[in-house]
């Protein structure tokens, strides 16, 4: 039996279920599926051939017994895993923003609770240790080539693609040597976990669905989902489903509001597309201008977690949070996004598919890679209101992005 330590920093907390407990951290249940999954593709490519001896389960006697398993998903690599924390910090319970207080836990809208009670763990010093059978002693030199790459890509429990639950692996000097990590990210000076994720907040919005603060007075930001389904000379799914479920004298006051703006370069005929979702299936909406509220639901999956992911990681002097993104499952895209909603006592309902050439890498391209001459393909600046008041969440934006612009491009 070959044992491995590997040591972990915790930079953001989780929102764990267990977090009221004395030294609640990962759990190794959590965990060992994602290595499992992650070294099945990155070191055999998903082959059951290169990968079946280190298949817990696997027989020399009956050497294709588990391909069956393999080919529905199973994952399980031959080695054991325990994880413990130490040096735990009990950090105030999530609550929700108040004239006196911001919230401590931006883009969290679970269980608030009593803010008195302390419930959300961070750990200082975590220690997984893995224990690997004799049969499979090579598999330590792959997990140790691909263990911190894969804690540099994840996070981990309840919103993970917004930041929190974000672990780095920093010892052994083996496994820390070999780390890849994106080159799309962007610094920041905020002391606090809770201000670096509002800036998370911040550019997740501008990606997916816009910023509109105080009905557009203090900031108002066009997303940029938007000005990219307009290059694709697609029509923006917010006008889609308000076509759709609004009377004409609501459209007519909507048109004259906003003299045409929205308008441009729409298409009217079918068919139209969801984009917003694509960055996140949202499965329910309050549209309180409208008076409506939205439920969505996908005919292809139970939910979809947004394929753009937050890594913060604190480093000595500043944050420094990375952006990481994966393709959308194929059976989403295929599916329709079902959409209902109840305005003036009237029950309403809309199917958008997915465009059907979208793709994730394409929009990260359109919003972050300059073309031969140094262009890019909208000007962030552009996407801002000219009412816009809140100079200073504007102009930090626009330099977040011009760090995140710079780093792609190197």
């Amino acid at each position: 039996m070959k044992s491995l330590t590997i040591k972990l920093r915790q930079h953001t907390p989780m929102l764990h279920f267990q977090g009221s407990q004395d030294y609640a951290t990962l759990r190794a249940s959590e965990v060992k599926p994602r290595l499992d999954r992650y070294i099945a593709s990155h070191e055999f490519g998903d082959d059951f051939a290169t990968c079946k001896e280190y298949l817990a389960g696997y027989d020399h006697a009956r050497p294709d017994a588990l391909h069956e398993k393999f080919q529905e998903g199973y994952r399980a690599l031959n080695y054991k895993m325990r994880i413990q924390a130490s040096d735990i910090d009990m950090i105030d319970k999530p609550h929700p923003r108040t004239k006196e207080q911001d919230t401590n836990a931006p883009m969290y809208f679970g269980y608030m609770g009593d803010r008195d009670d302390k419930s959300l763990a961070k750990a200082s010093g975590i220690i997984m240790t893995i224990q690997i059978p004799d049969r499979c002693q090579d598999l330590a030199d792959i997990i140790l080539r691909h263990i911190g790459t894969m804690f540099a890509n994840t996070n981990f429990a309840t919103r993970k693609t917004k930041g929190y639950g974000s672990f780095t692996v920093i010892g052994p000097e083996e496994a820390t040597s070999q780390i890849r990590r994106p080159k799309l990210y962007f610094e920041s000076t905020k002391e606090k976990y809770s201000d670096v994720l509002t800036e998370i907040e911040w550019i997740h919005k501008t990606l997916r669905s816009g910023i509109n603060d105080c009905f557009g007075k203090n900031l108002y930001f066009k997303s940029l989902m938007f000005a990219y389904a307009k290059s694709k000379g697609q029509q923006w799914d917010k006008r889609s489903i308000k076509q759709n479920f609004l009377d004409q004298e609501t459209l007519r006051k909507e048109s004259n509001k906003h003299d045409g703006a929205d308008t441009v370069s729409y298409c009217t005929e079918p068919p139209h597309y969801d984009w917003r979702d694509c960055l996140g299936l949202s499965a329910s909406e309050n549209w309180m201008s409208y008076k409506m509220n939205l439920t969505k639901t996908s005919t292809a999956a139970d939910r979809l977690a947004s394929p753009i992911l937050f890594k913060p990681v604190r480093y000595t002097e500043c944050w420094r949070v990375y952006i990481v993104y994966e393709e959308l499952p194929e059976a989403f895209k295929s599916g329709k996004v079902r959409i209902g909603a109840r305005r003036n006592n009237r029950n309403m309902n809309l199917e958008l598919g997915i465009y059907p050439e979208f793709s994730i890498q394409d929009y990260i391209d359109f919003v972050f890679k300059a073309d031969a001459s140094g262009e890019f393909a909208v000007d962030i600046a552009d996407l801002f209101s000219n009412t816009t008041a809140n100079d200073g969440k504007k102009n930090r934006i626009l330099e977040i992005f011009e760090e995140l612009r710079n780093n792609y491009n190197k």
